[in-house]
């Protein structure tokens, strides 16, 4: 009988000393520890090429866009609704500039990238007015499918003409608003992100250095970019390219991003813009619930609660 009982005991000892895998969350929420951003870049990896970006003014940058196969947005936008169904109020992506040392093989000015992270809502108080920011977080469920998916890191592709299908690197003169408009606040006219994505390295006048760190982008914009792609089958990923901010605001000239769905090109390297009637540039337009509407996509600097890169 002591033997048993003897057994027993080692048994609950064992079971309430077993280590953890798991930690809490924001709200008590009890998740797996798989940490990362959401094209594959690990914190510590992050934290330093966030920090190299905001260390290094890049004067001359390369233009520069990313291309993202369907299935990696795809899955951006499931693991988001996947943790609101554990209880975090997942309400976006946010995308870091970032860089790179530099090598022979990535010479100073081609060596900017981006770091892609999932975002909460948080109230809190900004100047003594309710508010609501956008925080960054990096906790998922280790059996989420974006883990475990090969290539999420996306494609650079160094582009100044529209040979390798990125389209925008083109003055089209093209715009059509009858019968085609936009009809969601995140589009906008070919013309507009022509110049946005142009602006980005001017081909007479150097637009300046890289002088943004982050962009917020909605939850909404993801849901509908795939909604436009569903309705496509031959749409094959997004190309987001590196532009600037071209209306009289405060993002004036400022470092931004374009979104732009994709189809297969002549090779099977390339990507071509998928830009008619149904498919338009894409950028974020947000109304805050509390302040009323406010930029296109919570640039940083000026606009930077919420931002966690670099972490101490």
């Amino acid at each position: 009988m002591k033997k048993l009982t003897l057994a027993i005991i080692t048994i609950f000892t064992i079971i309430a000393f077993k280590p953890d895998r798991t930690f809490k969350f924001h709200n008590a929420i009890s998740v797996k520890d798989t940490i990362s951003t959401l094209n594959g870049i690990t914190i510590p990896q992050a934290n330093a090429r966030v920090t190299l970006s905001v260390g290094t003014a890049d004067k001359k940058p390369a233009n520069e866009q990313i291309w993202f196969r369907r299935e990696v947005v795809e899955a951006w936008y499931s693991l988001l609704l996947a943790d609101q169904k554990r209880g975090i109020k997942a309400d976006g992506i946010r995308i870091y500039l970032s860089r790179i040392l530099a090598t022979p093989q990535n010479p100073i000015h081609r060596n900017n990238g981006i770091i892609v992270v999932s975002t909460f809502s948080k109230d809190t108080l900004i100047d003594n007015k309710d508010s609501i920011i956008h925080k960054d977080y990096f906790t998922h469920l280790d059996s989420n499918k974006l883990f475990k998916m090969a290539d999420i890191k996306g494609k650079i592709y160094f582009d100044n003409d529209a040979v390798n299908g990125a389209a925008l690197y083109d003055v089209c003169n093209c715009d059509i608003t009858t019968p085609c408009s936009t009809s969601s606040e995140h589009e906008i006219l070919r013309s507009k992100a022509e110049s946005m994505v142009q602006n980005f390295r001017g081909s007479l006048f150097r637009s300046g250095a890289i002088n943004s760190t982050a962009e917020w982008f909605d939850i909404k914009m993801l849901k509908y970019l795939l909604t436009k792609m569903e309705e496509d089958k031959d749409d094959d990923g997004v190309r987001i390219y590196f532009a600037r901010g071209i209306d009289n605001d405060y993002a004036k000239g400022k470092v931004k991003f374009v979104f732009v769905t994709t189809k297969p090109g002549n090779t099977t390297d390339t990507h071509s813009d998928y830009l008619d009637c149904e498919h338009f540039p894409l950028i974020n337009k947000i109304s805050d619930p509390f302040t009323g509407p406010t930029d296109n996509g919570e640039l940083c600097p000026t606009h930077c609660q919420g931002i966690t890169l670099p972490q101490p």
